[in-house]
């Protein structure tokens, strides 16, 4: 079976997966931090075993992604994949799922199974009324008594008249459930592996983290924290994190970096070469 790419942001894929990643090692490593802290266990100690299962939490979570993995792609993707190939292509592909149970042949705009015909919809817009009038005398012109409509969406007021006609049933298959039929016998893409440059993003999200921009902000979770640390018990717990935020501020003032800025296209009309 071909292998078929989809188009999609991967950069912002990766550093939404890096954020969430990062983002849960260290709130794993505040939460150990307050456990240890509450239970009396001295600020360096707790620093280690805060540091020490933050370390485990990331190698378990790169060795349970390693092995999980998603081997086929994703209900969405797929759906993309049919809408970008068209109606031919999906009718081809309707023909040898559904030929595992029945003698299919390609007839019109869909599938004829058996005695059962199914009409196909890639289109990023599903079954209109007009659309489905069209089916219906279509299939009363050929005497068939049912059609299936496989689409991805659904229109409303198309399915509610489906619902009135009598004398040939109109229903509107699961598209799930079609994308679930074709993984199970192989017709569903394969994922194709991503390498992800880890440190690449990383040094890419610096600028964000440690702009300057963001060293007022830091001063202040500082201050807060260190005003906090006088009314709770957790004094050396609040103290802790507002120094590492006070060296965050140093950094972000030391460091000649800013956050980039986003470039608004439409802030100025484009000058175009066709004036005479």
């Amino acid at each position: 079976m071909n292998r078929y790419k989809i188009i999609s942001p991967v950069n912002k894929w990766n550093m939404n997966k890096v954020a969430d990643f990062l983002l849960l090692q260290a709130i794993s490593f505040l939460l150990t931090l307050m456990i240890t802290s509450y239970c009396g266990v001295g600020i360096i100690l707790s620093l280690l075993i805060a540091f020490a299962v933050m370390i485990f939490l990331g190698i378990a979570v790169n060795v349970l992604a390693s092995v999980k993995g998603d081997k086929y792609i994703s209900y969405s993707d797929y759906c993309l994949l049919c809408r970008l190939n068209g109606d031919d292509w999906l009718k081809k592909e309707v023909a040898a799922i559904m030929s595992c149970k029945f003698e299919c042949n390609i007839k019109g705009g869909g599938v004829m199974c058996g005695d059962t015909y199914i009409h196909v919809n890639s289109k990023f817009s599903p079954v209109s009324l007009d659309a489905l009038t069209a089916v219906y005398r279509g299939a009363k012109a050929d005497g068939l008594t049912y059609v299936g409509i496989l689409q991805i969406g659904k229109d409303n007021r198309a399915l509610s008249l489906s619902r009135r006609l009598g004398d040939v049933k109109i229903e509107f298959l699961s598209f799930k459930k079609f994308y679930k039929l074709a993984a199970c016998i192989g017709r569903v893409p394969a994922v194709t592996p991503r390498h992800i440059n880890r440190r690449k993003i990383l040094v890419s999200a610096i600028p964000v983290i440690f702009g300057r921009a963001n060293a007022i902000r830091f001063v202040v979770v500082s201050l807060i924290l260190t005003l906090m640390s006088y009314i709770t018990p957790f004094k050396t717990y609040y103290l802790s994190i507002a120094a590492v935020a006070a060296a965050a501020a140093i950094v972000c003032m030391i460091l000649p970096i800013s956050a980039p800025k986003k470039e608004n296209i439409f802030s100025r009309p484009p000058k175009l070469p066709l004036k005479r």
